[in-house]
């Protein structure tokens, strides 16, 4: 018997009832739907733990790639600043061989006009040697 009346309880009715268990203040609380409607909301409180863990799920994800994306930003930053310094120091080490480029050159020339004197004070000298020795 018990068999037969079950199926007649689950199934749904032209009015379908829902009895809240909290106390009754002024009257019954007996909510009266359509089966098409008792239905629906059947079908959504059987889903609604699907759907939460779904949105949990979802939410997770979203916190994931946002953490992935904050950590990107951050590297690109970083490596951004990284890459200025480095321009920045590849600028400072062209001026300074700029810089030494040129006190080579000074130096160079000052070296050539030591030589070039040098080389004429020999001579000069040999020369005033060779009057000497001459004489």
């Amino acid at each position: 018997m018990l068999k037969l009346l079950l199926p007649l309880i689950l199934l749904p009715c032209a009015a379908f009832s829902q009895t809240t268990p909290a106390r009754p203040a002024a009257g019954s609380s007996t909510i009266c739907l359509p089966v098409a409607q008792a239905a629906k909301v059947r079908d959504s409180l059987r889903m609604l733990p699907v759907v939460r863990r779904e949105a949990a799920a979802y939410a997770s994800a979203a916190r994931r790639y946002r953490a992935s994306a904050d950590t990107a930003q951050a590297a690109y930053f970083w490596q951004t600043r990284s890459l200025n310094g480095v321009q920045h120091a590849l600028w400072e080490q062209k001026a300074e061989t700029t810089r030494q480029e040129v006190m080579v050159k000074q130096w160079k020339g000052k070296a050539r006009r030591r030589g070039f004197w040098n080389w004429v004070t020999v001579v000069s000298v040999a020369a005033l040697v060779g009057v000497f020795i001459s004489h």
